[in-house]
């Protein structure tokens, strides 16, 4: 299956403050807020990778096909970038660590398919700092999951 946590999972694995079920004391909104947020991303991250599950099957710089992990061409800690197609792609698991230190490889690989002005394109939406809502990153989440269900509905 696609998703390894229900709601319910991703709500307790998040929740961090005090345990409602417990009968401990109500979380405040902010608390509330915060996690709503991390439930959505870890939501949306799920799908994300599966998204390039299904897109790359094979390492993009050593074309390896083992220890595949997501990876990012630009950083994917802030929001602005780390759901952008362009910017979401498929390594092993040492040519991603090496990426940290030397970004050649996988940039070579990038202006190599996309070109130049993909990558200032990306360039200068990674330099944006996005205020997303709860709905902004659910519906990102679902616009990925729509879109893999649509991609193997067609290939059976």
């Amino acid at each position: 299956m696609v998703i390894k946590m229900t709601p319910y999972q991703i709500d307790r694995a998040t929740r961090g403050g005090p345990d409602v079920l417990r009968g401990d004391p109500k979380p405040t909104a902010a608390a509330h807020w915060k996690r709503s947020l991390k439930a959505a991303r870890i939501y949306t991250n799920q799908w994300c990778r599966e998204w390039v599950k299904l897109y790359y099957d094979r390492c993009v710089t050593c074309g390896r096909k083992t220890e595949l992990e997501w990876a990012h061409v630009l950083s994917g800690k802030g929001d602005a970038v780390r759901w952008e197609k362009l910017n979401m792609t498929r390594q092993c698991a040492p040519c991603n660590r090496l990426h940290e230190y030397d970004p050649e490889p996988l940039m070579t690989w990038f202006l190599k398919t996309y070109g130049q002005p993909a990558l200032f394109d990306l360039t200068v939406k990674s330099n944006t700092v996005p205020k997303y809502i709860f709905s902004q990153i659910m519906a990102i989440g679902d616009a990925y999951r729509q879109e893999i269900q649509e991609k193997r509905r067609k290939s059976q």
